[in-house]
């Protein structure tokens, strides 16, 4: 396991996976800066955006638990490419879209198979990628988010700007075939082995009947419904209620997802060194300040904006280290894909709830700015203190499956 080459090997795999990920998370970010923009153009509401929000999640939820009863039945890589295929199909159509209610189709397509997807690459982290070494690992795999909102969202708002919100669908299908390509060409097969005699039912019972898995689960449960309340309104707020131009908005991307991009490596070597448990109550408690801010924002200089939700992205983001490690070292490798399917179903859904409920808590006065977002704040709060309480208990009990 100490052979450097076999490292550099372990490496490269992740990198690719990366790669792949970024297209799944650039085509779910994507929706949240361009708000305004669908807004204004498709005649909608911020609850009718919300919901937008909300149906790619909640799909992605639904598949995911569909997935529970068939991922272990397949080789890995094969069954991930084919549910990016999917993917990569579902964007094409949130690109021909013209309208709220085929846009809203389109989404449902698109996060169906990237919800299944995304849990199925961090399974495959875990496949290629031994314990001592899966935080770093993840740490890695976890920069997909400030790539993406480094180079991919800034990129598609300038080209939403120059060409309609529908071109920045028409980059990630571009980007998606070219990384599905790499993936065929250069991943192995992943370390799973398909297995015809798999019993879906009794796997979901063997996963919910461990109370580790349901910790785990919980963990990241509140994680997610957290940060949701506060992510998808922040550009719609930050044009409406603090005044910065929509052309300013890839700005605030891409610095934010630069610090992102350097915290969350640091942060995969530190949950390896100190253990998950207690980097994710750490990074926790160190989140409740940014969200206060960012849903407490009035007008200021634009770069104070950019202090906040550089200080915002890269806490909030830092917590999915951890946590994901976590959930991963608690799982045996036999039922890794369908726990990280049900994972993600959960995740999904609470994403998709907190989505919802955000939006209906959210409203707009006479004048167009938007109103109750720092009730908003709180309830992040709320549920991120629901979180280290479990991580608490997690500490006590600490366990390390392969």
């Amino acid at each position: 396991m100490n052979n450097p080459d076999f490292q550099k090997k372990e490496r490269l795999i992740v990198i690719l996976l990366t790669l792949v990920q970024v297209c799944h998370v650039l085509d779910f970010v994507i929706m949240m800066p361009l708000g305004p923009m669908l807004i204004r153009s498709l005649h909608i509401s911020s609850s009718e955006f919300a919901r937008l929000v909300s149906a790619y999640t909640v799909s992605a939820g639904f598949f995911s638990l569909l997935g529970t009863f068939v991922t272990e039945r397949y080789e890995r890589k094969n069954f991930m490419l084919l549910l990016f295929l999917g993917f990569i199909l579902g964007t094409v159509f949130c690109a021909l879209a013209n309208s709220y209610e085929t846009l809203m189709g389109a989404r449902i397509i698109a996060g169906g198979f990237g919800g299944l997807f995304g849990a199925t690459v961090f399974a495959m982290v875990a496949d290629y990628v031994p314990p001592q070494r899966r935080g770093s690992a993840l740490g890695i795999v976890m920069t997909s988010f400030p790539i993406a909102s480094v180079a991919g969202v800034p990129l598609g708002l300038m080209i939403a700007n120059q060409f309609g919100w529908q071109s920045p669908f028409i980059f990630i299908v571009a980007l998606s075939l070219m990384f599905a390509v790499f993936a065929f060409v250069s991943l192995p097969p992943a370390q799973n082995k398909r297995s015809f005699d798999f019993r879906p039912l009794d796997t979901l019972k063997e996963i919910l009947l461990n109370k580790n898995h349901l910790n785990a689960f919980f963990l990241l449960q509140t994680y997610m419904f957290a940060i949701f309340f506060v992510i998808p309104y922040i550009a719609p707020f930050m044009v409406k209620n603090i005044g910065i131009q929509e052309d300013e908005l890839p700005y605030i991307y891409f610095f934010g997802g630069l610090l992102t991009f350097a915290t969350s490596q640091f942060i995969g070597k530190l949950t390896d060194r100190f253990g998950a448990e207690k980097l994710f109550i750490i990074i926790s408690c160190l989140s409740f300040a940014p969200i206060l801010l960012i849903t407490h924002l009035s007008p200021r200089p634009f770069w104070q904006v950019i202090l906040v939700t550089c200080f915002f992205m890269s806490m909030v983001s830092g917590r999915n280290v951890p946590s994901m490690t976590l959930m991963l070292s608690r799982v045996l490798s036999k039922t890794r894909g369908s726990f990280m399917a049900l994972s993600s179903s959960s995740q999904q859904l609470a994403v998709g709830l907190s989505s919802f409920l955000g939006g209906e808590i959210l409203r707009e006065n006479t004048e167009g700015k938007i109103l109750n977002y720092n009730e908003l704040g709180y309830i992040a709060i709320g549920a991120s203190l629901i979180g280290v309480l479990i991580g608490l208990s997690l500490i006590k009990k600490p366990t390390q499956l392969e």
